[in-house]
């Protein structure tokens, strides 16, 4: 079955966007009313930005970051799932990194040539345009170290190394994107990490050699049944912290999820019977899982595995046990991109250790 049959977000009606709602967070339950009132249907949602949160009175910042968030999840999905490779994903990164690389390098070369008075590009802190340049550059390296941090391609030294040294510069491209004080002085630091991230991104693509990485990935509907209500699924599941992504890591040797081999680490869910859960959070997804007592219907979304030759995805061996652990749209207010960047930041240290660390045990059900 065709992906857009399964995910057709702009054809959600009021209704749909609506039993979407439900399942964010907590906080944002308030709002439902607003969008039903407003008739914000499938279409709407995805173009929606901060200016349209504000028209509709959701004025709390933090709120307009959690909907942007979600929202930024279900257009990634409804847009990119058709191209979505390890190396698309990369080129992403290049490409953005080779922008902020061109907006800086061109305001430092207006600097140096300008014979007008200095204090004209003595700023504090960065401009709103750089400042959106630089979220570009760190949304699609989480995209990136998403991809990297799970199977098939975490199991390997070379794309660690690849996703730690993507880490180590993102980080310090979002420390650098904290300072205020003299613009020249951060920007000339930045000019200096998008400079490393876009040679490290383009000698990836150039050098890769896996049929892997351009690979897309698919989705794929799996059924799970129960013998008895009191029976468990199964599955272990984690929603990620660096990018709000809910994905397997884990199945019960014997249960329901195992038996039915068709689900392996890494994958994510998509939805459940039927019911996108893209953004949703994490409690929100477990009692959806909960609610039937007869089993589930998953829709998930696997990455390229065991490739034996291009084009050609099989499952050589049945994983079994736990994965191996190895060593939107953006606001378009400067202030509401420096408090993305400043949870970016605080999301991006969580994964600062070799590898990332679960806040806790992914939960079983």
């Amino acid at each position: 079955m065709a992906w857009i049959q399964i995910v057709n977000i702009p054809n959600w009606t009021v209704q749909d966007v609506q039993e979407w709602m439900k399942g964010l967070d907590d906080d944002l339950q308030c709002y439902r009313g607003t969008f039903e009132d407003n008739q914000v249907n499938g279409t709407r949602l995805l173009s929606t930005s901060a200016e349209d949160l504000e028209d509709l009175n959701i004025q709390k910042i933090g709120h307009q970051e959690l909907l942007l968030e979600a929202i930024c999840l279900l257009h990634d999905l409804n847009y990119n799932l058709p191209t979505d490779t390890l190396q698309s994903v990369t080129l992403s990164l290049s490409c953005n990194a080779k922008h902020l690389h061109s907006v800086v390098s061109k305001r430092q070369q207006e600097r140096e040539g300008s014979r007008v008075d200095e204090q004209f590009f003595r700023t504090d802190g960065l401009t709103s345009d750089v400042l959106t340049f630089v979220t570009h550059v760190i949304t699609s390296a989480k995209l990136l170290i998403s991809w990297l941090d799970r199977l098939p391609f975490c199991g390997n030294p070379e794309y660690i190394a690849v996703r730690n040294k993507v880490l180590e510069h993102v980080m310090k491209l979002n420390s650098f994107s904290q300072l205020t004080g003299d613009a020249a002085i951060v920007e000339r630091a930045i000019l200096t990490t998008s400079k490393e991230l876009l040679s490290l991104s383009e000698v990836f693509i150039r050098n890769a050699c896996d049929p892997l990485v351009i690979q897309p990935a698919y989705i794929e509907l799996v059924t799970l049944r129960k013998s008895t209500s009191d029976v468990q699924l199964g599955l272990y599941i984690k929603t990620s912290t660096l990018d709000g992504i809910h994905y397997i890591t884990e199945t019960k040797r014997g249960s329901p999820a195992h038996i039915n081999e068709k689900i392996h680490p890494g994958d994510e869910v998509l939805q459940i019977n039927k019911q996108t859960v893209v953004g949703w959070s994490h409690n929100k997804l477990i009692g959806a899982l909960k609610a039937d007592k007869t089993g589930v219907v998953l829709t998930l979304k696997k990455r390229p595995c065991n490739l034996k030759t291009p084009g050609h995805v099989i499952n050589s061996h049945r994983w079994a046990g736990k994965a191996h652990a190895p060593p939107g749209k953006p606001a378009s207010k400067s202030y509401s991109r420096r408090k993305l960047l400043e949870q970016s930041k605080s999301r991006l240290e969580e994964h600062s250790e070799e590898r990332p660390q679960d806040t806790g045990r992914p939960r079983k059900w």
